[in-house]
């Protein structure tokens, strides 16, 4: 009785590897590959209205940066990019007429990774926020 019992779950475990179909994707099909004019809005929209009206100061930028990162990250995750991962950067200078420059290098695949990028100016200060999408293999 009790090899009856065993030899039925052996079947049914095999019967559920059988059934249980593994994907391999090497690269995101055409529905569901990075939308950068999408996330830009979603940057925008974050950036504007946690920024309008306010004055710069040190310890604010601070404190919007992150709460900038965190609320942009959480929106892009409900976008519901499979096998995406995101890396969210925002910087926030005071505005004094100085220049900024900035540059990134990045190792990733051009046809499925991506980035978004929106810049917010007021009298007081600027913001840069970066997103960087990289598919995961």
């Amino acid at each position: 009785m009790e090899a009856k019992i065993e030899d039925q779950r052996l079947g049914e475990q095999i019967s559920r590897k059988k059934s249980s179909v593994f994907t391999y994707a090497i690269k995101p099909t055409a529905l569901s590959k990075f939308s950068p004019s999408a996330v830009k809005a979603i940057i925008g929209e974050k950036v504007s209205k946690k920024l309008t009206g306010q004055t710069y100061t040190s310890a604010d930028a601070s404190t919007w940066g992150k709460e900038l990162c965190d609320s942009v990250r959480s929106e892009l995750k409900d976008l519901d990019y499979d096998r995406y991962k995101f890396v969210v950067n925002c910087v926030i200078a005071e505005q004094r007429g100085a220049g900024f420059r900035a540059a990134y290098r990045c190792l990733w695949d051009p046809e499925s990774d991506g980035i978004a990028q929106h810049t917010f100016l007021s009298e007081s200060m600027f913001c840069v926020t970066t997103v960087y999408c990289v598919y995961l293999y």
